[in-house]
């Protein structure tokens, strides 16, 4: 297996046998005197922690995400979808069957229909809540066994080499207001522009940078965006809390910017804000200065004809 069972994190099979993780990112299934199951899902990372669902699945609190296998298909949740970090501690449900991971950037919070939307659709980004040292959360590593736990009562416990910490699921303030979105101001080449509609940059821009910003009132030191600039980015870019996106060597087109914001609650503006501009041509790149080219090409070899 490459690792020896001796310090690997358990988790009891809910119909039958253990499931055991190990540094290497393998996970396996002890059952009737034999490993049955070798799971192997690349970058997974280290093992750290094992949560067992009723339907057979086996989810993994892992250095590098969360892992999740269940019928020999196995898929990782990362900072790729939307998690603020990958090094997770544990993970555990809570009675609504949301998943709670404890990760070294604080608690992150993520509910069953999001986590069900992302097993279909494992590129997509993922709406959860984060929990920090805004909202009194102090994560770390614990030395002791297990990390968390659930109460009878349904509240979760979480543990690290400091301090004993407890949050009650159902006892949680939302904060249901979508924050408006802004885009500011675009900086090129040291050049102040106004986000005028159908705007059109200088030919050659070698640095641009596009400043946009959220209203919340809430936690505003929370507010998280992600960004996208149609014609250049295939997917949407995680900018997490910064509030300038930056783009160089710009080719001659017409492009659209889009940004969207989450307030403290993880509640999205889907709709946000955007700015469609194009980037001028210099005259090389333009048709006629290839027509231009192209002829003189044909008349030089008729010349030499």
């Amino acid at each position: 297996m490459g690792d020896t069972i001796t310090g690997a994190p358990l988790a009891a099979d809910p119909r039958e046998g253990v499931w055991l993780g190990y540094r290497n990112g393998t996970l396996a299934r002890y059952r009737a005197g034999r490993f049955d199951v070798r799971a192997e899902l690349a970058g997974s990372g280290s093992v750290v922690n094992l949560l067992a669902d009723p339907d057979g699945s086996i989810w993994a609190a892992t250095s590098k995400g969360l892992v999740r296998w269940k019928e020999g298909t196995g898929r990782i949740l990362n900072r790729r979808n939307g998690l603020p970090c990958d090094t997770l501690y544990s993970a555990i449900k809570d009675d609504s069957g949301s998943m709670w991971l404890y990760a070294n950037c604080g608690v992150i919070a993520i509910s069953a229909a999001e986590l069900e939307r992302w097993w279909k659709q494992p590129d997509a980004p993922v709406a959860l809540r984060v929990f920090d040292g805004f909202d009194g959360a102090n994560a770390g590593r614990s030395p002791f066994e297990p990390v968390v736990s659930k109460a009878p009562d349904g509240r979760i416990w979480f543990t690290n080499d400091k301090v004993l910490q407890v949050v009650d699921p159902r006892g949680l303030n939302e904060n249901p207001l979508r924050p408006p979105v802004l885009i500011e101001q675009i900086v090129v080449d040291g050049k102040h522009y106004l986000p005028h509609a159908d705007s059109q940059l200088p030919a050659l821009p070698q640095n641009v940078q596009i400043d946009y910003t959220a209203l919340s009132l809430a936690v505003p030191q929370k507010v998280r965006f992600r960004y996208k600039l149609e014609g250049h980015d295939e997917d949407w870019q995680e900018a997490e809390t910064r509030r300038q996106a930056f783009y160089t060597d710009l080719s001659p087109r017409r492009y659209r910017f889009r940004v969207i914001a989450c307030n403290n609650s993880g509640v999205w503006n889907e709709a946000g804000a955007s700015w469609s501009f194009s980037v001028a041509p210099a005259y090389y790149q333009t048709a006629w200065f290839r027509l231009i080219c192209a002829g003189l090409g044909a008349f030089g070899l008729w010349g030499l004809s």
